[in-house]
């Protein structure tokens, strides 16, 4: 029972943590982005003031393999969510379980590649047109990966 009730806490509060990052806006300053990101996600595998990588994040119920938050002029403008897959087929299986979360919170467009690979979109972006994340499969660093990626954003 105290291994339940531990486990449950736990739960709840790396759920909690990820929540404030809904907090954390694009346009947001180096230095009071990273003190919301180490109190939502710890210390970060690497930083500096134009790159800000996490690895084996739970976010939205999703395990993401690395997450990465990129900084123009000392501003926020991208966010990158990739999730590694053993092949193409598995990272596309990956998108519409993704969309289905984000949709719970966001209004969500789907549409395809020109290779026939679907991808969603979503959400309005900070500037008041286009589309706040966009859902997709691509390689990264020789690797399939289902991504979502949160602009960039010129702010």
């Amino acid at each position: 029972m105290r291994k339940i009730l531990m486990t449950l806490c736990l739960m709840f509060v790396t759920l909690a943590q990820a929540q404030d990052l809904k907090t954390l806006k694009f346009g947001t300053i180096f230095d009071d982005a990273i003190i919301n990101l180490k109190s939502s996600l710890g210390e970060p595998t690497t930083s500096n003031t134009n790159l800000v990588v996490y690895q084996n994040v739970h976010y939205r119920g999703f395990k993401w393999d690395k997450i990465t938050f990129k900084f123009a002029q000392r501003k926020l403008c991208e966010v990158r969510c990739y999730m590694n897959k053993k092949n193409k087929q598995q990272a596309l299986t990956q998108l519409s379980a993704i969309a289905k979360t984000m949709k719970k919170d966001y209004s969500i467009t789907m549409d395809y590649e020109d290779d026939g690979d679907v991808f969603y979109s979503g959400g309005v972006s900070p500037m008041g047109f286009g589309h706040l994340f966009t859902i997709f499969v691509s390689p990264y660093n020789s690797i399939w990966t289902a991504q979502m990626r949160f602009g960039p954003f010129s702010i």
